[in-house]
């Protein structure tokens, strides 16, 4: 089940309005009223989106959000691990074994995983670090399960060379000019067609060990043109059911403004990798003892302001939480970051929308006299208004004609030393 919360602003009695719709039909099974402390309330009156508290504009657009728990299921047969590989350098590794001073070569790549390779050097020439079948197996060694995506190069002599592709291994591309028996594991060059920059490519894992062996000609080197390592990740079993959270925010339209999948804490992103469907049986992990699922609370949260007089609002989350087949929530508090408990001490309700700056709390006339002529005697009568803002400051507002029909500007205002009016 889903619900949706509206919360009703500026109104004569604030309450909030609780639609739980079906999950899967979108229909509206049910309509809960509550005051916004989680009371029942009967509505008594007409109902409507109001006003915003404290008369202003309400800046914060219309939207309606439902979150739903729903469940990702795995396929049935299990698809290629997800895994970033990293290829070990090839042309920067020294000779190896019996092409060096008899010892294995080692490294470490960047992921943190060991390596070694028992024989071989690198050839420049055949892009690939070589040996011979005397050199059976070239071994790669790793400090840990790893995956193993590895290109087999340099069949390119006749007698005919190949590989024994190791079991496990499976194919991620055969080169047109190579030949490969999934029953013999044989990867063999086609002779008088194939160079030695012919690749194939296939992955094996979880190993900790890579042996390429070669047959066919004694006389022709090849080996690996790439050997890329990657860690496993974390895996799921076929068919096992992760529940996470669908955020789906709508406008007053109806139309869809965001969708946001999360784990269960509400933030973490999460992506799903199977199908998506609502969660039924099985503990969640799809291979339980098939009782169904207790059904979980359903939460709203809707921000709301704490009021007290001559003080600035408080906002605040309210977290309404609805036990299965309740018809009144659970209902506590907390700070903005959802976690943080916050205890209110004026009265809830709907935050107040922000109120322009007040420029002018109220206007003075006065009376001002203007010397036109330049003689030093006032000779033309006009008016400025002063604003008086909230916190008493003034500020002119402008000059304008003595009947105030048009603006004004002076050329020489003046204290005149009598009205010309009773002269």
């Amino acid at each position: 089940m889903a619900s949706h919360q509206f919360a009703q602003h500026g109104c004569e009695t604030q309450f909030l309005r609780r639609y739980v719709t079906d999950c899967q039909t979108g229909e509206t099974v049910a309509v809960v009223d509550t005051t916004l402390d989680g009371v029942p309330y009967e509505v008594t009156g007409d109902v409507g989106q109001c006003e915003p508290a404290g008369g202003g504009e309400d800046t914060q657009p219309c939207q309606h959000c439902e979150t739903l728990t729903l469940c990702d299921v795995q396929p049935a047969e299990p698809g290629a691990p997800d895994v970033e590989f990293e290829a070990i350098p090839l042309a920067d590794l020294g000779p190896a074994g019996s092409y060096g001073d008899g010892s294995p070569v080692t490294g470490t790549l960047s992921n943190g995983v060991g390596y070694s390779v028992n024989v071989g050097e690198w050839g420049e020439a055949q892009a690939h670090y070589t040996f011979y079948p005397g050199d059976n197996p070239q071994t790669w060694s790793f400090d840990r399960p790893v995956f193993v995506r590895f290109g087999l190069r340099g069949l390119n002599v006749n007698p005919q060379e190949c590989y024994q592709v190791p079991d496990g291994a499976v194919v991620e591309s055969i080169n047109p000019n190579h030949t490969w028996d999934e029953d013999t594991r044989l990867l063999c060059e086609i002779v008088g067609q194939s160079s030695a920059a012919d690749e194939s490519v296939f992955v094996i894992g979880p190993v900790t060990e890579l042996p390429l062996t070669a047959v066919g000609s004694a006389t022709g080197g090849r080996g690996p043109g790439l050997i890329a390592v990657g860690l496993p990740g974390e895996t799921l079993e076929p068919g096992e059911s992760v529940p996470f959270l669908r955020t789906i925010c709508r406008d007053c339209d109806g139309q869809i403004v965001s969708v946001r999948d999360t784990a269960l804490d509400g933030d973490t992103p999460y992506a799903p990798t199977g199908t998506v469907t609502t969660c039924a049986g099985g503990g969640g992990n799809g291979g339980g003892d098939g009782e169904p699922q207790e059904p979980a609370p359903s939460v709203d949260v809707v921000q709301l302001c704490d009021l007290v007089d001559e003080e600035d609002p408080v906002p605040f989350l309210r977290h309404l939480v609805y036990a299965p087949g309740a018809t009144a929530p659970t209902v506590t508090d907390t700070l903005l970051d959802g976690v943080t408990p916050y205890e209110v001490t004026g009265t809830a309700g709907v935050c107040p929308a922000e109120q322009p700056p007040c420029e002018a709390q109220s206007v003075l006339t006065e009376c001002r006299w203007d010397d036109t002529d330049g003689d030093g005697i006032a000779d033309t009568a006009y008016v400025e208004l002063i604003g008086v803002a909230c916190d008493g400051s003034l500020s002119s507002l402008g000059t304008y004609s003595e009947d105030l029909a048009q603006p004004y500007t002076p050329v020489s205002p003046v204290d005149p030393e009598e009205d010309p009016q009773d002269a």
